[in-house]
């Protein structure tokens, strides 16, 4: 199996901020709704679509050292898990029972896909995937935050 480059990961992320560039244009064109945002929200912006662009380029480099299974499993836990738990213990959010399963059921997942893929995992390997669980989870934690946040001027995104 051919495994892809640096430079085609980079691509692809060009190509998809590109994507996902114009199709929020075409929506705010058709609808004429008007395109607002603060200094406080370029900031979030940025940092947001930085920690985005890591973890893909992490996650393209685990795919091509580590399995599809572990790599996707690892991202879901920095994706979900922890800032679900971020909600509970800091914006003081309510995590229902089902919830809670989900979350452990998840963490069970991370276990049995690991002691069962008999992956080899290198010093390499789990600084990377440490780095995609930390990206993964602050892209989620930065939206949050910054639709919460109310010491600073924000744009309603909402309506």
């Amino acid at each position: 199996m051919r495994m892809v480059s640096l430079p085609a990961s980079v691509l692809y992320m060009i190509i998809n901020g590109i994507v996902s560039a114009i199709v929020p244009a075409i929506v705010i064109a058709a609808t004429g709704a008007k395109l607002e945002f603060t200094p406080y929200s370029l900031i979030f912006a940025a940092a947001t679509v930085i920690c985005a662009a890591v973890s893909t380029i992490l996650q393209f480099k685990a795919y091509e050292e580590g399995q599809i299974a572990t790599v996707n499993i690892m991202v879901t836990i920095g994706g979900i898990v922890i800032p679900s738990l971020w909600g509970v213990l800091f914006l003081k959010e309510e995590l229902s029972v089902q919830g809670m399963i989900g979350i452990l059921l998840m963490l069970c997942a991370v276990v049995l896909i690991m002691g069962k893929s008999g992956e080899k995992l290198n010093k390499k390997l789990v600084w990377m995937y440490l780095t995609m669980v930390l990206c993964a989870c602050l892209v989620t934690m930065l939206g949050k935050q910054h639709q919460v946040e109310t010491r600073y001027a924000t744009v309603d995104t909402l309506s």
